[in-house]
C-alpha cells in the first residue's frame, strides 16, 4: 500500500499538470517525429533536386566514336559539349566556379590509339568538393560506357581497351575546406545552443527556483539593466565555449581528416577577412540563442521545465545545418539572409568554405541584429511582468 502511494505521489507529479504532460510526455515523441521528418524531407529535396539538374560536360579532343552519344546522352539529363585543348584552363575554373561539371580529356588521335597496342587515356576533371560530386562521376562514367559499347558493336575491338583516370581539379585547401564547411556549423550550433540552454535556464528559472528572482528584483537596479547584464554573461559564456569548440575541431582536424575522407595535407586559406567574420558570426549566434533561451527561462517556473522547453530550439540548431549540409552553389534569393538562424548557418557555411562575401554577410549582420534587439525587448517586456514571472 505504502509503495503504491508512492507511486501515485510521483505520477501526480505528471498528470495532474497538463503543461507537464505536454513537455515530458508528448513532446520528445514529436521532436524524434519532427527530426526524422525535416531530415528525411532535408534530404530526399537535395537528392532529387541534384538528380533533376542538367550535368554539363565539356568534352577536349572528342573521338568519332563519341560522337553517337551527343545527342543521346539528353534524354540522361547529360549535355556534352565540344571544346579544345587551349581552353582547358578557363574550364578548370569553371568547375570550380560550379558553372559547369566535368571535363572529359582525351588523349589526341584516341580512335587511332584504341587500334594499337597504346592504351590511350580519357580524363574525368571534376570538382570532388562539390556535394553533388558523385553523381558529376557517375553520369561522366556513363557516357564513356555508352562509347565503350559503340567501340565494340561497331569495331569490333575490346571496349576495355582504354583507361579512365578521375582527376580533380579544385585546390587541396577548397576541398578540406568545404568538407569542413558541411559538418563544422553542426558542431558549432550544437555547442553554442548546448551552453546557452545550460546557463540561461538557469540564469532565470534557477533563480525562481531558488527563490532568490524576489530579492533580484528588490535591489536598487532597473529591470531592463538586469535583463541586459544577464544576455552579455549568458552569451559570454556560450561564445567561450563556441571558440573553446571551434579551436579543439582545428586542432583535431588534421588527425581526423581520414574520418571525412580528404586526402593530403590539411591547408586551410583562410585570410583576415574570414577569421573576422567567422568571430563575428559565432558572436551573433551566441547572442541570439542566449536571447532566445532566456525568453524560455523567463517563462518557465523551473530549471527542468526551462530545459524541456528549450528543447525544440535546440533541436531546431541542429536540424537546420543538417538540411544546409546537402545544399551547395548560390541561394535563390536573397531573403534567405534575413530568416532567423538559418542566415547565420549559411554564413558560416560560406566563410569555412572559402566563399567569404561582403554583401550576404552585411545582410546576415543587419538581420541578425534586429533580431537580437527585438527578443531583448520582448525580454524585458516580460522581465517587467509580475504575472510572467510568478506565473503558476
Amino acid at each position: 500500500m505504502n509503495i503504491f502511494r508512492i507511486v501515485k505521489k510521483e505520477l501526480d507529479k505528471i498528470f495532474k499538470f497538463p503543461r507537464q504532460i505536454l513537455t515530458t510526455l508528448v513532446l520528445p515523441g514529436l521532436l524524434i517525429f519532427l527530426i526524422y521528418t525535416f531530415l528525411g524531407v532535408g534530404v530526399d529535396a537535395s537528392m532529387k533536386e541534384e538528380a533533376d539538374a542538367i550535368t554539363i560536360i565539356h568534352v577536349i579532343n572528342s573521338p568519332e566514336s563519341l560522337d553517337s552519344v551527343y545527342e543521346s546522352v539528353g534524354t540522361l539529363k547529360i549535355e556534352l559539349k565540344k571544346s579544345t585543348v587551349e581552353e582547358l584552363e578557363d574550364l578548370k575554373d569553371l568547375v570550380i566556379a560550379k558553372e559547369i561539371h566535368a571535363i572529359l580529356l582525351y588523349d589526341e588521335n584516341f580512335d587511332d590509339l584504341i587500334q594499337t597496342d597504346i592504351l590511350p587515356n580519357v580524363k574525368i576533371l571534376y570538382d570532388s568538393s562539390a556535394t553533388n560530386a558523385y553523381l558529376v562521376m557517375e553520369r561522366a562514367q556513363i557516357v564513356v560506357a555508352m562509347q565503350r559499347g559503340i567501340i565494340y558493336e561497331e569495331l569490333n575491338i575490346d571496349p576495355n581497351i582504354f583507361n579512365i583516370i578521375p582527376e580533380k581539379v579544385e585546390p587541396e585547401e577548397k576541398g578540406s575546406a568545404v568538407m569542413l564547411a558541411m559538418i563544422l556549423p553542426m558542431l558549432l550550433m550544437s555547442f553554442i545552443f548546448a551552453s546557452a540552454l545550460s546557463t540561461g535556464s538557469d540564469a532565470i528559472a534557477g533563480e525562481k527556483e531558488r527563490g532568490t528572482l524576489a530579492t533580484l528584483l528588490l535591489l536598487p537596479i532597473k529591470r531592463s539593466h538586469i535583463i541586459i547584464g544577464k544576455t552579455i554573461s549568458t552569451s559570454t559564456i556560450t561564445i567561450i565555449s563556441a571558440l573553446s569548440s571551434f579551436l579543439g575541431i582545428m586542432a583535431s582536424w588534421p588527425f581526423a581528416k581520414s574520418i571525412f575522407a580528404v586526402d593530403g595535407d590539411i591547408n586551410f586559406n583562410y585570410g583576415a577577412g574570414e577569421i573576422i567574420g567567422l568571430v563575428v558570426m559565432l558572436l551573433l549566434i551566441a547572442l541570439l540563442a542566449s536571447s532566445i533561451l532566456l525568453i524560455i527561462s523567463t517563462l518557465a517556473k523551473n530549471i527542468k521545465e526551462a530545459t524541456t522547453l528549450a528543447m525544440p530550439i535546440y533541436i531546431a540548431a541542429i536540424i537546420v545545418p543538417i538540411i544546409t549540409m546537402f545544399q551547395s552553389g548560390e541561394v535563390s534569393s536573397k531573403l534567405v539572409y534575413f530568416i532567423p538562424l538559418y542566415n547565420t548557418i549559411l554564413g558560416l557555411k560560406a566563410i569555412i568554405s572559402l566563399n567569404f562575401d561582403l554583401v550576404n554577410f552585411l545582410l546576415i549582420l543587419g538581420s541578425t541584429l534586429v533580431y537580437i534587439a527585438l527578443f531583448i525587448f520582448i525580454l524585458i517586456k516580460m522581465f517587467k511582468s509580475e504575472k510572467v514571472l510568478y506565473s503558476k
